[in-house]
Order: C-alpha cells, then sequence, then structure tokens
C-alpha cells in the first residue's frame, strides 16, 4: 500500500504494565530488507511507531551500529493515540552487513528496542535513475516515470515478474536493448489519477532469474489540480483604514470559471479578472480594516472543475487602532 510520510496507524487499546515485548508492538515492523540494490544510492525507510498507551511516549534517543546508516526519530515526544517514525537512511556505498538501530524510550518507562536495516549491495547492478520518481503529479491524471536496469556480466538476468505494493501504481518491465556485456531492461510504472495529493513513497519488486528480488523505490509527489499563488495571505501589521491589495493567480487543468467567493465583507473584497472559461484566473484581494483586532479569515473560492474545484486560501492580519 502507498504510504505517505508519518502515514496514521491503527490505535490500540490502552495498556498498563509494559515489558520489552509490548514496546515493540508499537512498531508495525521492526525489520527492512531492502532486497537487491545497486551500490551506490542512499535507501530510505520510516520505522512507524504507534502510542497505544493513555500516556506520552518519549524518546531519549537513537543510535545505530554502523556508520553507513543515520537513523532518528521524527519526533521524541509521542502523544497517546498518535504516530511518528524512526527514519533510517542506508548508504549503499559503505554497507556491508545487518546494521541494528537501537531506540531508547524514557518514558513510560526507561527501555531499549532493536531495530534492523539489511540489503544485498551488488556492483554489476545499475539502475539510472536510481529511483522511480512521480514529480510535480498532478491530481486526477496519471502519470508514468521508468528506470533502466542493467546487470553486467550475466547474460542469463531476466526479470520475471514486476509488481508493486500498491493497487494505485501499476508496473511492468520490457527488455531492452544493451552495450556490450549489459543486459538492460525498462521498468515503466504507471501512478494512477486517483493517488491523493500529498507525498507518498512505495516499492516496485522485481524478480528476476539470477539476482533473487531487487527492490526499486518509487517516490510520488501529487498537486491540486487547482492551485493558487500566493495560497495565503498574512499582511502582519496594519492601521485602521489603511487598504491593500494583493493579486492571487488560480491555475487549473483546463478552462474553468469561478462560479462563487465566499468569506468576504465590507473588511476583505475580492474582484475577479472576468467571467469567462480561462485556464488561468486572476482574482484581486482588497483588505481595508474598519476595526482593530484580529483578521483571520477564509476566502473559499469554487470553481466549475470537475474534481479539486475548491481553493481555500487564508487572510490574516492585525489591525491597530489609528493614533
Amino acid at each position: 500500500m502507498i504510504r505517505q510520510m508519518m502515514a496514521a496507524c491503527l490505535v490500540l487499546a490502552s495498556t498498563g504494565m509494559l515489558s520489552a515485548s509490548e514496546m515493540e508492538t508499537w512498531f508495525s515492523e521492526r525489520v527492512k530488507d531492502f532486497g537487491t540494490v545497486p551500490k551506490g544510492p542512499v535507501l530510505t525507510h520510516y520505522f512507524r511507531i504507534t502510542n497505544p498507551t493513555n500516556q506520552p511516549i518519549q524518546i531519549g534517543g537513537v543510535r545505530v551500529s554502523c556508520g553507513c546508516v543515520s537513523a532518528s526519530a521524527t519526533q521524541n515526544t509521542i502523544p497517546p493515540g498518535q504516530s511518528a517514525a524512526i527514519l533510517a537512511q542506508m548508504d549503499t556505498r559503505r554497507y556491508s552487513r545487518p546494521v541494528t538501530i537501537f531506540v531508547t524510550f524514557l518514558a513510560p518507562r526507561m527501555e531499549e528496542v532493536t531495530l534492523q536495516v539489511m540489503a544485498n549491495t551488488r556492483l554489476d547492478l545499475v539502475m539510472n535513475p536510481e529511483v522511480l520518481t512521480f514529480s510535480q503529479m498532478t491530481h486526477g491524471r496519471e502519470a508514468q516515470a521508468r528506470v533502466r536496469v542493467s546487470v553486467y556480466g550475466d547474460p542469463a538476468f531476466r526479470i520475471l515478474k514486476a509488481t508493486s505494493e500498491s493497487t494505485l501504481l501499476s508496473v511492468e518491465a520490457k527488455a531492452a536493448a544493451g552495450q556490450s556485456s549489459e543486459t538492460a531492461f525498462d521498468v515503466v510504472a504507471t501512478a494512477s489519477a486517483q493517488v491523493p495529493v500529498g507525498r507518498w513513497f512505495a516499492d516496485v519488486n522485481l524478480e528476476t532469474t539470477t539476482m533473487g528480488k531487487i527492490r526499486v523505490p518509487v517516490s510520488i509527489e501529487v498537486l491540486p489540480s487547482l492551485s493558487a499563488a500566493p495560497s495565503n495571505l498574512t499582511l502582519g501589521s496594519m492601521s485602521m483604514g489603511q487598504s491593500t491589495e494583493q493579486r492571487v493567480i488560480l491555475k487549473g487543468p483546463e478552462p474553468f470559471k469561478v462560479l462563487q467567493i465566499t468569506g468576504v465583507d465590507d473588511q476583505v473584497k475580492v474582484t475577479k479578472s472576468g467571467d469567462e472559461a480561462r485556464p488561468v484566473q486572476v482574482l484581486t484581494i482588497s483588505v481595508t480594516p474598519k476595526k482593530s483586532g484580529l483578521i483571520d479569515r477564509t476566502i473559499r473560492i469554487e470553481t466549475d472543475l470537475k474534481g479539486d474545484k475548491v481553493v481555500e486560501i487564508p487572510v490574516r492580519a492585525e489591525v491597530s487602532p489609528n493614533p
């Protein structure tokens, strides 16, 4: 399943007395085998941890058994019912054997839990690029990324099957023409239009004839199909009666109309550049404070686009009274 950095995990029932084995179960997994990988790239993995107790978890430190791996907690205090992660990054150029990660807990009680990362690094295996990257993919539209997998000095190498751990990611491998002593395959991944907005990570697994299972990391960044720039309006300090204007650019995947604007009043107004459909719409936000205090509201703009048809723009200003 595609996973988002620090995705929420299922909250377990609260426990009373804790044992080391119970603390280990807070992690969604404790061992990560990256499989067969080229020697060169930096591999990343998140060990997710969820707090199932009724008190905060405090992580005192994270250390590793080898300098080829770095590890850290995404946050040191985890409130009840919430999740965090231990981020592990392996430098495959320096890696030679399985590495242990030691996570020290200070609360609910002092304890240490061990995690482990491992890989089978190969000098004769090359992936170009090193990651299947979907950069700034538009929500609602499918996209493709590809990587060339090359093996040198092994004419018997074949990719038998290419699979993804996510139903939103399909993948196939095709033989490609290689240079002398090179056996090459092109791995093509297609990300579904249904991948949610956000940054996501996944794995593609390649079953091969001579190298076992090869892992290809996947990175996906999905942007809303409707975007606003700037996405928020922070005006700082203003005086009563002072006026300011800010142009906001709305961009869509196709020509669209602005149907409705809410969140405005006599202090905050929005003017459209026109009523016709365009792929880019320009709005002018005017702010004229009538009273002192905080202006803090959200302008909601609805369009006739399908899918991502609404964008919200926070507006904030601190208004001081006139001298």
